[in-house]
């Protein structure tokens, strides 16, 4: 299945169901968030909100019945996003690169990017949605003012994200909050995101208890989102050499996860006879020099994606290393590692690999998202509009 990219994202219009509630996606992305309504509740969102033309098209693509509004979000009126209509759940994840650890911890100059959490308070007060939920990074909590600089002021840390929180009570919304790996709701990958949930219909804010990882049922693990059909290169030898740094890399993460462990992870790979292949993954960014065991949940994915290269040791009997493969994780395995669907439509003209290892970075791991809607926005469902 595959899309083209128009010029212009139009909006695309769909009338709303008579006497229902609405669901609303701002900050949509690629469509993370609405994919777990969707597995949740058997609807997309009837709203999706983004200013980027290529997350719209791809939203679209697997979304198709939304109505896309191809803005920034303070370029939209919450009124015009309702129609009159009211509104049961907003899903909100505002953009995070302000806060997150992946910014390296440069001077943060953007009030307007930080202060995108503010439009979560107007949908609150213009258009009064029954449920709110808000994903972000766990640094969301430090939201606070900036000096002249554009640096936050490191004493006042979270005093905005306080007043934001104070703000959303005033509107007569029951809020709590919690920080959720999203490996324990069935993603195959660590990513650890704060929560905030927000009701003003006198019911309690419910969170799902985990699904993974406790009890009979372990986390879904990087192993299995790996296409071991697709070829690794040898790291030696290469018209363009790997870079010192991730040989230095690959060379740790042999020592600790194939010759100096008794339980290496054996890989389904083509070996010459007598041979066996092990794996593991190097993350070739951040604090974890040599990666991990393939038999765990993958790292964080980042808006960058290509930071996680698998490797591949071909091991003679004797148990010494061969030869040594290697390749980066494509968009797909990543997209699988993030939670999404194997038939979800990543590939289109005009969509660069770079897009969309952004839209995998950056989107909402659908499990989590899934059992979050299920667990709050239950009386939502298709089932029950049918069945009235």
């Amino acid at each position: 299945m595959t899309f083209s990219l128009p010029i212009a994202m139009p909006e695309i219009s769909r009338p709303f169901s008579a006497g229902r509630e609405i669901i609303i996606d701002s900050f949509a992305g690629g469509g993370g968030a609405s994919t777990g309504i969707e597995m949740a509740l058997g609807r997309s969102p009837d709203v999706a909100i983004n200013h980027d033309p290529e997350a719209v098209a791809l939203h679209a693509a697997n979304h198709p019945g939304t109505r896309h509004f191809c803005k920034s979000v303070y370029a939209v009126d919450p009124a015009d996003v309702a129609a009159g209509r009211p509104v049961g759940l907003l899903w909100a994840s505002p953009d995070c690169r302000h806060f997150s650890e992946a910014s390296g911890g440069r001077s943060i100059k953007s009030a307007q990017v930080r202060d995108l959490g503010w439009s979560v308070v107007q949908y609150a007060q213009r258009i009064r949605p029954r449920v709110i939920i808000v994903e972000n990074v766990r640094q969301y909590r430090t939201w606070g003012p900036l000096d002249a600089s554009g640096v936050p002021i490191a004493d006042r840390q979270g005093e905005t994200y306080r007043r934001w929180l104070a703000a959303l009570r005033r509107e007569g919304y029951r809020v709590e909050t919690r920080l959720l790996n999203t490996a324990d709701y069935g993603a195959p990958t660590n990513r650890v995101r704060l929560f905030v949930i927000a009701r003003r219909d006198g019911l309690p804010v419910v969170w799902p208890s985990p699904s993974h990882g406790v009890g009979p049922t372990p986390h879904r693990t990087l192993f299995d989102c790996i296409d071991w059909t697709i070829p690794c290169r040898p790291i030696h030898g290469r018209e363009k050499p790997l870079v010192p740094a991730t040989l230095r890399r690959i060379d740790n993460g042999l020592r600790r996860y194939v010759l100096e462990t008794e339980c290496p992870v054996w890989v389904p790979v083509d070996v010459p006879p007598g041979c066996r292949a092990a794996g593991y993954l190097v993350k070739l960014r951040g604090t974890c020099a040599d990666g991990q065991r393939l038999d765990r949940p993958a790292p964080t994915i980042t808006a960058g994606g290509n930071h996680l290269r698998l490797v591949v040791v071909i091991l003679t009997p004797d148990g010494a290393a061969q030869e040594i493969r290697s390749r980066l994780l494509t968009p797909r395995e990543l997209f699988t590692a993030q939670g999404f669907p194997a038939d979800y439509v990543i590939e289109g003209p005009g969509i660069s690999r770079r897009s969309q290892l952004a839209r995998c970075g950056n989107s909402v791991p659908p499990p989590v998202a899934a059992a979050l809607v299920a667990a709050n926005c239950a009386d939502m469902a298709i089932l029950r509009e049918a069945a009235e």
